[in-house]
């Protein structure tokens, strides 16, 4: 069993925050993944025979900006999209390209120590080392802003494939999920102080 947070040291608290961040970003892809799916096939009604298919399709590009490129392809031309996702979709893709910049500074790091603390270098190299150019170090503090970031996106992008869903299934939602998730989608483009930093 592992020990409580209390128990690590400061060195493992930090990594500890690196895996809390990473997966809550990883769940925004896999929401992502569903999503693209929920464009082309009717959530809910549709057989797994062609269900699996087109999830093995997303799930197969490595790159994120491939997939973000395939869903907003795919935004622009389903007839299950109505007018609300075509119009919300471009200010959330451009916030998921913008924070998955950010989770690529948690994800290629190495420890590093500021003002006495443990924190990380993202991409640290010899030259960017050498000629004082690279990133700056991020503390426990600055991921856990970015978890918070991005467990938000989590949610929001739950909420598309809610939104899909409830269309292909509109019995199976209460209105209290419909008043939970509906806001998230409607929001509008606000670049808050958290996804900034």
């Amino acid at each position: 069993m592992a020990a409580p947070d209390n128990e690590l040291s400061e060195h493992d608290k930090v990594l500890l925050e690196v895996g809390r961040c990473l997966n809550a970003w990883s769940k925004v892809e896999k929401n992502l993944a569903s999503f693209f799916v929920d464009l082309h096939l009717p959530h809910g009604v549709t057989p797994l025979d062609k269900y699996f298919p087109l999830r093995a399709a997303i799930d197969a590009v490595i790159s994120f900006e491939a997939r973000l490129t395939m869903i907003d392809a795919s935004v622009k031309t389903s007839m299950l999209a109505d007018a609300l996702i075509k119009s919300k979709w471009p200010n959330l893709k451009n916030r998921l390209l913008k924070q998955y910049k950010k989770r690529h500074q948690v994800a290629h790091f190495e420890l590093t120590i500021i003002n006495s603390r443990p924190a990380i270098q993202p991409f640290p190299t010899f030259s960017a080392s050498w000629s004082k150019t690279g990133e700056v170090p991020l503390t426990s503090k600055d991921i856990r802003k970015r978890t918070s970031v991005f467990e938000e996106l989590t949610n929001e992008t739950g909420a598309y494939c809610w939104y899909m869903g409830r269309h292909a299934v509109p019995s199976q939602f209460s209105p209290s999920i419909t008043r939970a998730y509906l806001p998230l989608i409607q929001r509008e483009a606000v670049s808050t102080k958290e996804e900034d930093n």
